[in-house]
């Protein structure tokens, strides 16, 4: 008959033991955004300023290294980084240390971008670009509303007529419009001011003296944000100089001279 072998098992644990583990990162966050623009190539070119802040609240200093950045078009203006956004630029910072409640010195960085982009910007800090964070960072800044290069201010006289010039370094926009800053009936002397390139002509009383007008020129880009440009004309009086010829003189007392002539 065989014999059956039992086998004993002895199983023991240890007391159970709770841990924590701290996950102590940097807590990072612009600060002091600033955009400028100005029309270059077609498009817009975007002067990007700003700071990085560690939060007072964090557990972790950033200490000794860069911080890369990237300019995102949001395609579905939900505000966050997601894969059908297109990414436009990358910077990255000089080196940094950042304690916590600390912020960096200003970064700065320009890029040519498409004005049918500039409505839809994100300045972020990824994860995966900067690994010391837990999350990324989103910035939606607002688009620049002053730019430069869309045309230029000018000295005419008050009897000329002048298209105002459009530069071929200008984007095409789906919106011009011209008001007055001063005096308020400036538009008067403008052709239109729902176009680019009005045509100045002063017609109002006769100037004796110089003659400053201002305007706010501005444009609409795609999705609807704008832009504005301050133009300055110095309208001239027209003068006129007569010199009289100079008059013959005739001594009435030298009658032989006049005969001799005659």
């Amino acid at each position: 008959m065989a014999q059956q072998l039992a086998l004993l098992f002895v199983v023991s644990t240890s007391p159970e033991r709770t841990i924590t583990i701290d996950n102590e990162r940097p807590s990072l966050s612009f600060t002091d955004v600033k955009v400028t623009s100005k029309a270059l190539s077609g498009k817009e070119e975007l002067s990007i300023k700003y700071k990085i802040t560690n939060a007072a609240t964090a557990s972790a200093t950033l200490s000794n290294k860069p911080v890369v950045v990237n300019l995102y078009y949001d395609v579905n203006n939900n505000g966050l980084v997601d894969a059908a956004d297109t990414l436009v630029a990358t910077h990255t910072t000089a080196t940094l240390n950042l304690t916590a409640g600390a912020t960096s010195a200003e970064q700065s960085f320009t890029h040519l971008t498409d004005a049918s982009q500039v409505c839809r910007l994100l300045l972020v800090i990824k994860n995966e670009n900067n690994v010391c964070l837990c999350d990324d960072v989103n910035s939606t800044f607002l688009a620049p509303t002053p730019i430069e290069g869309l045309t230029q201010s000018f000295t005419t006289c008050e009897t000329s007529s002048l298209t105002l010039a459009y530069p071929a370094a200008a984007a095409t926009y789906t919106g011009y419009n011209w008001t007055a800053v001063s005096p308020a009936d400036a538009t008067n002397y403008l052709s239109a001011a729902n176009v680019a390139t009005p045509t100045f002509l002063y017609n109002g009383a006769k100037l004796t003296t110089t003659l400053t007008l201002t305007y706010a020129f501005k444009v609409r880009r795609n999705h609807g944000c704008e832009a504005t440009q301050t133009v300055t004309v110095v309208v001239t009086p027209q003068t006129m100089n007569f010199t009289p010829p100079t008059p013959l003189v005739v001594s009435c007392n030298n009658t032989a001279g006049i005969n001799t002539w005659l």
